[in-house]
């Protein structure tokens, strides 16, 4: 069962767009081998981790959250447009691939268990920091 709506709609609601500062360096997909897949994060902790794209301690944007098949969901950051990229198309940015135990028939769980992940990823700038 893919994660439920409500989840995505309120993690998206949560993030997206917001400015944040990174945690954690940010691995880009892994490149080679069988395949290349994107960074993923779950309880567990990071799975397939390739060299860092975005750094730690470093400014971000949260670009985009997107459902993703199995209880999962991509959160998208971008390095930050001050940085001089003149569009998002040229800034640094990861996918990360966050995956959920709760099951969907309870959005609510989902979306915390989300939320928990992420805050292992990034932090909310504070308020009045471009």
């Amino acid at each position: 069962m893919a994660l439920h709506r409500q989840a995505v709609e309120q993690i998206a609601t949560s993030f997206s767009g917001r400015a944040i500062v990174l945690k954690v360096d940010l691995p880009g997909p892994a490149w080679g081998g069988e395949g290349m897949s994107a960074p993923m994060l779950n309880a567990k902790g990071w799975h397939v981790a390739g060299p860092a794209v975005l750094t730690s301690g470093s400014t971000a944007e949260v670009t985009g959250v997107f459902n993703y098949a199995e209880r999962g969901l991509f959160l998208e950051i971008a390095a930050d447009p001050q940085r001089g990229a003149a569009t998002i198309v040229d800034r640094p940015r990861v996918r990360v691939r966050l995956m959920i135990e709760a099951p969907g028939t309870d959005p609510a769980a989902q979306a915390a268990e989300a939320v928990r992940l992420i805050e292992k990823l990034l932090a909310p700038m504070a308020s009045g920091t471009p």
